[in-house]
C-alpha cells in the first residue's frame, strides 16, 4: 500500500475540522432555536428544538439559561424607580389587576374569575420562577410563579418542583394555599 500524498492528508484533516465546526454551529443553532421558542413561551416547540441534543449539550444550555436568568434579574433589580417586574419572556406584569385578568385570555376559559381551587403541574424551573400549567394556563401560555414561594407552600425543595402536581388557588398570577398531590 502506498502512502497518501501530503495534500490528501491535509484535505482529509481539513474535512474533519470542517465537520467538527459545522457540528458546533448546529449545536449553537439548536440552543438559539430553543431559547427563541422559550422566550415566546411555546414549551412544545422548545422541547421539539431540544430533541436529539446530548445530555452534555442540555447541561450546557441549562447552565447558560441560569446565567442569563440571573443577569436579567440583576438588570431588573438595578432599574431606576423599581417598578413592577415583568414575567420572563413577556411584557405582562407578574401581578395583573382584576381588570387585566377579566380582559385577558383566561376570561375566555370560563369567566373572569379563576375557580377557587385548581390542579397545577410544575413543568420546569426558569431562573427564580416555576413554570406552571393549569386548566387556565396551558403549555402555550403557562403561569410563572416564584419557585421559592411555591416550594415553601408545598414543603419540598426547589429542585423537587419540576413534575410536582398540586392543588391551589390562582390569585393575581400567584399560587396560594397550595397542597402537594402525592
Amino acid at each position: 500500500m502506498t502512502e497518501q500524498p501530503d495534500w490528501v492528508r491535509n484535505l482529509s484533516q481539513a474535512a474533519a475540522n470542517l465537520k467538527q465546526g459545522l457540528d458546533h454551529v448546529g449545536d449553537i443553532l439548536r440552543a438559539q432555536t430553543a431559547m427563541g421558542w422559550a422566550f415566546r413561551g411555546d414549551l412544545v416547540a422548545t422541547r421539539a428544538a431540544l430533541a436529539g441534543a446530548s445530555a452534555e449539550q442540555l447541561r450546557e444550555l441549562s447552565a447558560a439559561a441560569s446565567v442569563l436568568a440571573a443577569v436579567a434579574d440583576d438588570a431588573l433589580a438595578g432599574e431606576a424607580g423599581g417598578g413592577r417586574h415583568e414575567r420572563p419572556g413577556g411584557d405582562r406584569p407578574a401581578e395583573p389587576s382584576v381588570e387585566e385578568w377579566e380582559s385577558g385570555p383566561d376570561a375566555a376559559s370560563g369567566g373572569g374569575e379563576p375557580p377557587a381551587r385548581v390542579e397545577g403541574r410544575v413543568l420546569l424551573l426558569f431562573g427564580a420562577f416555576a413554570v406552571v400549567v393549569t386548566a387556565y394556563h396551558p403549555e402555550g401560555d403557562p403561569l410563572h410563579v416564584s419557585a421559592a414561594g411555591l416550594a415553601e407552600q408545598l414543603g419540598v425543595g426547589i429542585e423537587e418542583l419540576p413534575g410536582s402536581r398540586f392543588i391551589g388557588e390562582i390569585v393575581d398570577d400567584r399560587v396560594v394555599n397550595a397542597e402537594l398531590i402525592c
